[in-house]
């Protein structure tokens, strides 16, 4: 499952989402349950998007979320209703935000270097101001940092 706040709107939450959903179709699957708020992603969120996933969805293995934050919602939502991780479900964020680093058990996240994301952003603003080319999508490369939640 994915758990994800404004995905409507452009921006950040609707590109990792179809990321995320591309990265499924090209693996040959497809991403079976899906909970997007309309509203902004943080901790009460993640809490209430995994509640409302699972109760459309019980026997979900696991759930992504936009951010660490959410993801940690979605712990907090787990804890309290006596569902372990990773035994009764997988639970993964995006960002790598260090409290995930000190829960009581490490958040699996993936991450993207800060320096090659505003390296990147700089190379891309300086062509751009001397009126060369720049490419519209830039990927950089992410990383899985592995926790206790998968």
């Amino acid at each position: 499952g994915y758990v994800g706040a404004d995905a409507a709107s452009p921006g950040m939450g609707r590109s990792r989402f179809d990321g995320f959903q591309q990265a499924f179709r090209d693996a040959g699957a497809s991403v079976i349950a899906t909970e997007i708020l309309n509203d902004g992603p943080g901790f009460y969120q993640g809490y209430y998007g995994t509640q409302n996933l699972l109760s459309r969805y019980p026997g979900l293995d696991g759930i992504y979320f936009q951010n660490d934050e959410m993801a940690i919602g979605g712990l907090a939502f787990c804890r309290a209703n006596d569902l372990s991780t990773p035994e009764d479900i997988a639970i993964a964020g995006w960002g790598g935000m260090e409290v995930a680093s000190i829960l009581e058990k490490r958040l699996t996240t993936t991450t993207v270097s800060a320096r090659a994301l505003g390296k990147t952003a700089a190379e891309a603003l300086v062509s751009r101001v001397r009126g060369e080319p720049v490419q519209d999508v830039i990927e950089i490369p992410a990383k899985l940092s592995p926790g206790q939640t998968v």
